[in-house]
């Protein structure tokens, strides 16, 4: 059986999975957008009994683990957190593509 593939952004975050493009990932505590497909509202706990974590937690035997280049805030968070929270303008290259509202 194949293990799921956990691309590790940060050495503790929140362990989620996005529910537009499948990724299983370890993202900044916070992250309200995937920084893989920029869409927001479609990032949730990948295990609810694991919602926070580690890197070293995460082992060999459970997951495949990836370890990917660091983010910038605008990656993983949403404009309007960004704007709102930040005072920052959204950075074009990072703009949210969609929007996905859980009622």
């Amino acid at each position: 059986m194949k293990k799921p593939v956990v691309e590790i952004y940060e050495s503790e975050g929140d362990l989620v999975k996005c529910n537009f493009c499948d990724k299983i990932m370890l993202l900044p505590t916070g992250a309200d957008k995937c920084p893989s497909c920029y869409v927001e509202g479609c990032l949730g706990w990948y295990d609810e009994k694991r919602e926070n974590g580690t890197s070293s937690e995460l082992n060999d035997d459970e997951f495949e683990i990836v370890y990917e280049r660091d983010l910038e805030i605008h990656e993983y968070l949403s404009d309007e957190v960004l704007i709102e929270e930040f005072d920052m303008a959204p950075d074009p290259e990072y703009k949210t593509k969609h929007k996905i509202f859980n009622p």
